[in-house]
């Protein structure tokens, strides 16, 4: 899967996309937001450039509160249907035999 990650990464952050996302968080900046959300961008950016700096950058990084409770809502609930499975996952593995 690296190479498909890779590949993702390379058409987001492609000239036109890099261009895009930057201009859009330079204007989120730059004006005040009417929007309701908790984040502060220009704090978002000191957070990226100081994970890309990080010698153990994580593989994702989140970013604002809302986000990191969504996404934590979301792999709770993902485990508990996983968790679920268990049984069943198991119980589809070869015979050990006895030594």
């Amino acid at each position: 899967m690296p190479f498909l990650s890779s590949m993702f990464i390379g058409f987001i952050f492609s000239r036109g996309h890099a261009d895009y996302f930057f201009g859009y968080m330079r204007q989120m900046a730059e004006q005040p937001s009417d929007r309701h959300t908790p984040g502060d961008p220009v704090k978002m950016v000191k957070a990226m450039i100081d994970v890309a700096d990080a010698e153990n950058a994580p593989l994702r990084l989140t970013l604002g509160s809302d986000a990191y409770d969504a996404i934590h809502t979301s792999l709770s609930s993902r485990l508990a249907a996983l968790e679920g499975q268990k049984e069943t996952a198991y119980s589809t593995d070869f015979e050990t035999k006895a030594e």
